[in-house]
């Protein structure tokens, strides 16, 4: 009954879509016919409980594992029919885990054939009618089979001892339960491997606020990223109430379906080395509001006639990581999670005279008020789909 009931719990929607999301009669009538007549082939049966062998298999939970793996496949490729009939065939399954081969054995016609009515629920099968005599006959069949004492499996009276003792089901239950709860999670968060054409992605700049306003356009930035193969950049400017010098945000990011080492390919940069060359390079831990933190690669550039003093980090699956591992390790994640947002970087940047305190106040000032905001930079195919 556990597995049964969870069964029923975690493929409702496929169970839903056989039996309740028909709208032509003769579908449904056929439908519950088949279904009706299956249930009345297993109740003529029901004596073989009374003296079978019963006893959890080894074989039932194999079975049902593939068919979890044949329905992930068929949710993540989107095969309805791969699916409906994954979610069918764990019935037999579930009774082989549970009662084992003797009971298998007389219930699997019957089990099997609930199967008929999957071929139904093909929109494009011209040829329905011949399902339901094909139901009809085999129904007929068996039937007569059963009336005659054919086909009825070998009872046995004398039950060994450890059939008796219930920790024989206790495992197998635990592990077929947490089969038929894993299997629709992953179906319906692992991503689709075929690859997809190239998407337009929009990134739109955070407002300005807590005393800074923008984003501002910027017409002839003097410090530019450069990151040719993105699938999207951005690059904007705010400006401080109460100081002359702006920062300067540049983001780019590359999409879901692709890798991480995309965006580390050599020829991008965060800045042109014809125009800048690299004092200093160090990371930093700024210290944010609510006593949060966040670690960036800090960059001190020199120009001919300027300093700048740059902020980056990069994230990936949405989350911020100058770790390479980490960074890696997110990747993965990425691959396999249809969920999982793409990669990018997101770098600060603003000029300085003599040392680079004041910037470095500057720029920690902007993040402390901005950065919950730049995070609408890391999930562009949510907020924008």
């Amino acid at each position: 009954m556990v597995l049964f009931l969870a069964w029923l719990f975690f493929f409702w929607p496929s169970i839903r879509a056989i039996f309740l999301e028909n709208n032509l009669v003769g579908l449904k009538v056929a439908t519950y016919g088949i279904t009706v007549s299956a249930f009345y082939l297993l109740y003529l049966q029901r004596k073989v409980l009374e003296s079978a062998l019963l006893t959890s298999s080894q074989l039932g939970l194999v079975a049902l594992f593939l068919l979890a793996i044949g329905l992930v496949l068929g949710e993540v490729f989107h095969l309805s029919f791969v699916v409906q009939a994954a979610v069918t065939l764990m019935l037999p399954a579930i009774v082989m885990t549970t009662f084992g081969p003797v009971v298998i054995r007389a219930f699997i016609f019957p089990l099997l054939y609930l199967m008929l009515i999957i071929p139904l629920q093909d929109n494009a099968l011209n040829y329905r009618a011949g399902i339901v005599f094909v139901a009809i006959v085999f129904f007929i069949f068996y039937w007569r089979s059963l009336k005659k004492g054919i086909l009825l499996p070998e009872a046995m009276d004398i039950l060994p001892w450890w059939a008796l003792q219930n920790f024989r089901w206790f495992t197998p239950t635990l592990i077929a339960f947490s089969i038929l709860m894993a299997s629709p999670w992953l179906g319906d968060n692992i991503r689709d491997f075929r690859m997809k054409a190239r998407q337009k992605i929009t990134l739109r700049a955070p407002l300005a606020m807590g005393g800074w306003t923008g984003p501002l356009q910027i017409k002839n930035p003097t410090l530019q990223a450069l990151y040719p193969n993105a699938s999207s950049t951005l690059q904007v400017e705010y400006l401080p109430i109460a100081d002359a010098e702006s920062i300067y945000l540049y983001s780019a990011y590359y999409d879901s379906d692709r890798a991480v080492s995309d965006m580390l390919n050599p020829t991008n940069s965060i800045f042109d080395p014809a125009l800048w060359k690299t004092a200093r390079l160090a990371t930093a831990h700024v210290n944010l509001a609510k006593n949060n933190s966040v670690a960036v690669f800090e960059r001190v550039l020199e120009g001919e006639n300027s300093s700048r003093l740059v902020w980056y980090w990069y994230y990936s699956a949405g989350v911020s990581t100058i770790d390479p591992n980490m960074r890696s390790l997110l990747d993965t994640v990425r691959v396999i999670s249809k969920y999982a947002q793409g990669s990018g970087m997101i770098m600060l940047s603003t000029p300085f005279y003599g040392e680079p305190s004041d910037a470095r106040r500057r720029l920690t000032a902007f993040l402390s008020t901005m950065y919950g905001s730049l995070d609408t930079l890391k999930r562009p195919e949510a907020l924008y789909p």
